[in-house]
């Protein structure tokens, strides 16, 4: 016998006294569901803000009195600024622009040093936490760069300001009788922007019933821009009129054609 088929026979002997595994059936596939018809998707129509408005269904924002917001307001200081030196002292960072930005928490404010020595105070409620953010500053330098600093030239900018009516809105009605000082744009964003006094103090009127004022420099502009306007003759279901159908529907059309 040849070595070969020694080898031959030793290795099915060797298979033979291996113990058999039973093999586990295979599991069932599960029968795949009959192919329903599938339903066309439903494409919803893009309505107008004037569409809107006829079948308003939102809440109005509930009513709050006149709250100033975001005073910005501008200074010079006696001495000439390295902005380098404002991020060593006070911790600030650099913009992009040649601009220090540093965070004050007590007053809650933000301020840029610019190296033109222009100081730019924002986030502040008031005028006067915004004046005593700026001699804050003004303090901080002195103690750490050792120069006196003082503050000139103080002047607010922008003052930004909100109140809700506490009801909706009909805008279209209201850019009707004060379109010659508003703009409204139902296709982009759905306010009414009104500068009763040309250019500012001008105010944003929401659908909800929120006014935004802004671009006022004392807060009597802005409670005198307030009554300046009856709301309530433009409340959404109890207007003092009703906007005649011809009008809304050339508004559409003038919106359709932009």
């Amino acid at each position: 016998m040849s070595s070969g088929n020694r080898k031959r026979k030793s290795v099915i002997s060797a298979l033979e006294s291996l113990p058999i595994q039973e093999q586990k059936p295979a599991p069932k596939r599960r029968k795949a569901a009959p192919k329903t018809e599938q339903r066309p998707k439903k494409t919803r129509k893009r309505r107008t803000a004037t569409e809107k408005t006829a079948n308003e269904t939102k809440e109005a924002a509930p009513a709050h009195d006149l709250v100033i917001t975001n005073t910005v307001c501008t200074c010079r200081l006696n001495q000439d600024l390295v902005l380098s030196d404002i991020v060593l002292a006070l911790g600030g960072y650099r913009e992009k622009f040649p601009s220090t930005v540093v965070q004050v928490r007590k007053p809650k404010a933000t301020v840029n040093f610019f190296n033109s020595s222009k100081m730019v105070i924002s986030g502040t409620d008031s005028m006067e936490a915004a004046n005593c953010v700026a001699w804050k500053m003004c303090l901080k330098l002195t103690q750490l760069l050792g120069r006196p600093f003082r503050v000139h030239d103080f002047q607010v900018e922008n003052i930004v300001a909100s109140y809700a009516l506490g009801f909706c809105i009909d805008r279209d009605l209201l850019y009707k009788d004060f379109q010659s000082i508003s703009t409204f744009e139902p296709d982009n964003i759905s306010l009414i922007t009104i500068r009763p006094f040309g250019q500012w103090p001008a105010f944003n009127v929401f659908g909800t019933g929120c006014v935004i004022f802004f671009g006022g420099r004392h807060p009597d502009q802005l409670e005198y821009a307030k009554n300046c306007i009856d709301f309530t003759r433009y409340k959404l279901g109890h207007t003092y009129r009703t906007l005649d159908v011809a009008h809304r529907k050339t508004k559409l059309a003038t919106s359709a054609r932009q």
